[in-house]
C-alpha cells in the first residue's frame, strides 16, 4: 500500500496540480512553486498522526522514508516537465 500512496503523492498529485495551475492567469513562478510543492515528499507529521490515532505506524514510517528517497528522482523530472510545458 505504501507504493500506491507514493505514486499518488509524488506523481499523480503534481500532475493534477499542473493541470489546474496551467490555465490560471498567474505568474510562471507561482505555477512552478505550486507544482513542486505538490510533489514534495510526505512530512514526518504523517507518522505522528498515525501514532496518535492508533494507525499503522510502520506503513506511515515507510511512506515517509520512501517518499523522501524517491523525491530525489521525481522532483527533477517534474521540474523538467514544467520547463517543457510552462
Amino acid at each position: 500500500t505504501a507504493y500506491m500512496v507514493l505514486i499518488g503523492k509524488l506523481i499523480l498529485i503534481p500532475l493534477f496540480s499542473l493541470i489546474c495551475v496551467y490555465f490560471l492567469p498567474v505568474s510562471v513562478a507561482f505555477k512552478y512553486c505550486a507544482v513542486i510543492l505538490a510533489g514534495s515528499p510526505c512530512a514526518v507529521f504523517v507518522y505522528n498522526l498515525s501514532e496518535i490515532h492508533g494507525g499503522d505506524k510502520e506503513s506511515a514510517a515507510n511512506s515517509v522514508l520512501l517518499s523522501t528517497m524517491l523525491c530525489f528522482i521525481t522532483l527533477p523530472l517534474i521540474t523538467l516537465l514544467l520547463s517543457c510545458i510552462v
